[in-house]
């Protein structure tokens, strides 16, 4: 299985695609990996904006189902967006 901190992309949506019908679709940032999003509850990430389901975050899946309920109030950062930030904050620190 791939790292956690392996760089992931944006996916481009677009409005035309990504729906089937009524049922949305869309591919995880992390694996790129296309699913319906009925079937397969994901997350966003407040700073780049990828969409991420459960298996790509990290998060154990009782985690990520409470972080599901309380996402509006508290939002959630990937991981690649937590180590950029951290390494921004590190040459700070040291300049």
């Amino acid at each position: 299985m791939k790292s956690k901190a392996a760089k992931h992309k944006k996916i481009p949506v677009d409005e035309d695609e990504g729906t089937h019908g009524s049922t949305d679709y869309t591919a995880c940032s992390y694996c790129e990996i296309m699913y319906y999003a009925a079937d397969s509850p994901n997350i966003k990430c407040d700073i780049c904006q990828n969409i991420f389901h459960q298996e790509c975050t990290g998060l154990s899946s009782d985690v990520f189902n409470m972080l599901l309920g309380i996402i509006n109030q508290t939002g959630w950062v990937c991981q690649e967006c937590r180590i950029q930030r951290n390494e921004l904050v590190s040459e700070c620190v040291v300049s």
